[in-house]
C-alpha cells in the first residue's frame, strides 16, 4: 500500500475534520480527531498512549526555550518548547492517568533562516529538536518516530487509530510515515 492509498483509506473513514494545531498551541484528541499543523523550524511534539488506547496529544512550539530567563508572559509561554513540553506531558498524564506510558513522534526543526550576521537565528530549528528529545527523554517518553531537520518545511498530520503520522515536505514534494 502506497502512503496516498494508506491516507485516503484512512480520510475515508474519517467522520470528523482534523483539528489543526497553530503555532504556541496545544491540543488533545479523543482518537476520533486527527492532529495537523505545518511546521519550518518549529518542532511538533506528539504523545500517544499505546496502540489501544487512542487518546493523544500535539503541541507546537516556537523556541526552543527563554535564554535571558525573562520573566514571560502567560499568553506567550507557549512559544518556548521549554515549557510547553512538560505543560503537554503534565495534562496528558493528569487526564489520562499518572501510570500511562507515553510515547512521542516529533517532527520539524528545518534550517530555513541562514542569517550568517545572527548565527542563532539559523540554529533555532537544530535547538528545538534538541530541547524536545532532552525533554522527552527525561520524562522516560520512547521516540518512536521522527522526521527532523533538513531545510524545508513540512505539513503533519497524526493519525490517532493508527499512532502514524504523515509528513510532506513542500521542497521536495515527498511524503513519509513514522
Amino acid at each position: 500500500m502506497t502512503i496516498r492509498q494508506f491516507i485516503s483509506e484512512i480520510d475515508a473513514k474519517a467522520s470528523l475534520k482534523p483539528l489543526h494545531v497553530g503555532v504556541s498551541d496545544l491540543a488533545f484528541s479523543d482518537g476520533l480527531h486527527e492532529l495537523k499543523t505545518t511546521l519550518g523550524s518549529c518542532i511538533a511534539v506528539i504523545l500517544y498512549i499505546d496502540q489501544k488506547q487512542k487518546e493523544c496529544s500535539m503541541s507546537h512550539y516556537l523556541l526552543p526555550m527563554n535564554e535571558r530567563d525573562l520573566v514571560i508572559p502567560d499568553r506567550d509561554k507557549n512559544k518556548y518548547g521549554s515549557l510547553l513540553i512538560p505543560k503537554q506531558i503534565h495534562l496528558m498524564r493528569k487526564i489520562f492517568g499518572e501510570s500511562i506510558q507515553l510515547y512521542a513522534k516529533i517532527a520539524g526543526g528545518s534550517k530555513l533562516l541562514n542569517d550568517t550576521q545572527n548565527p542563532i537565528i539559523s540554529k533555532i530549528g537544530e535547538k528545538n529538536i534538541e530541547i524536545a528529545k532532552s525533554l522527552l527523554n527525561d520524562n522516560n517518553i520512547e521516540i518512536t518516530g521522527e522526521h527532523v531537520g533538513g531545510q524545508t518545511a513540512r505539513a503533519v498530520r497524526f493519525f490517532p487509530k493508527s499512532n502514524s503520522a504523515w509528513i510532506y515536505e513542500f521542497q521536495s514534494k515527498k511524503e513519509f510515515l513514522i
